[in-house]
């Protein structure tokens, strides 16, 4: 991988902390007590990531290295299912969560089949059992804009 590659990932982390801070700010000091410290963890761990990317610290020559990185193709099936999951999402939770999780260990290389099927099934019962229990709604994509 690129050197330049490293960086994408703690560059968009860095971005979305830095609006959340940024839209944020405006919020009653008890508020945002517990939750700047670790924005300002989230900023520094990104800025620490990014600078090892870019003095090259993750990449080594030999090839044992890389071989837990995707392909292209897998990378862009993983953002446009990520993307497909985030439209689907707000139609039927469970449902897409499952396809989500299929889909994703799937491209990623999960080959146990009773494995994929438990976690398919099972997390995210957990969840909507998790989010009834504490009374929560559940998350939908429409409510964000």
């Amino acid at each position: 991988m690129n050197k330049l590659e490293h960086l994408i990932p703690p560059s968009i982390i860095f971005v979305y902390t830095a609006l959340y801070l940024f839209y944020n700010q405006d919020l009653a000091t008890e508020d945002m007590l517990l939750v700047k410290p670790l924005i300002y963890a989230v900023l520094a761990l990104s800025v620490y990531v990014g600078l090892r990317a870019v003095a090259g610290h993750q990449e080594s020559g030999d090839k044992s290295a890389r071989k837990g990185t995707l392909p292209v193709a897998n990378r862009i099936g993983f953002v446009l299912i990520t993307i497909a999951y985030l439209v689907a999402l707000q139609y039927a939770f469970v449902l897409s969560s499952s396809a989500y999780l299929v889909a994703t260990m799937v491209l990623l290389g999960v080959r146990k089949k009773i494995f994929v099927g438990l976690m398919a099934i099972g997390y995210p019962i957990f969840l909507y059992i998790l989010f009834s229990y504490l009374m929560v709604p559940l998350p939908h994509i429409t409510d964000r804009f």
